[in-house]
């Protein structure tokens, strides 16, 4: 598995991928945006769009008032997540 090594040059940080089984530097330095947008191009598998009308169709279904509390308290957690990204 390779890992990003953090470069300072000239007080601006760059990252750079390192292959420790050959123990090289491989490819172009990165910016931190750049970098990061890389990462999630390799992470993220899948895309999924939430219509907030749907969710809400899709609670007011849910029998068990227990039940519909939890992950009405769950999207609000999620909101508040989002919100301090």
């Amino acid at each position: 598995m390779n890992y990003y090594h953090k470069i300072v040059l000239d007080g601006e940080d760059y990252f750079q991928e390192f292959d420790e089984s050959t123990e090289r530097y491989e490819g172009d330095l990165l910016t931190k945006e750049e970098l990061l947008e890389r990462l999630l191009e390799d992470m993220v598998e899948e895309e999924v769009e939430v219509s907030e009308d749907r969710l809400r169709h899709i609670l007011s279904g849910i029998p068990k008032l227990a039940d519909r509390y939890f992950i009405e308290n769950y999207i609000r957690y999620l909101e508040r997540m989002k919100s301090d990204i």
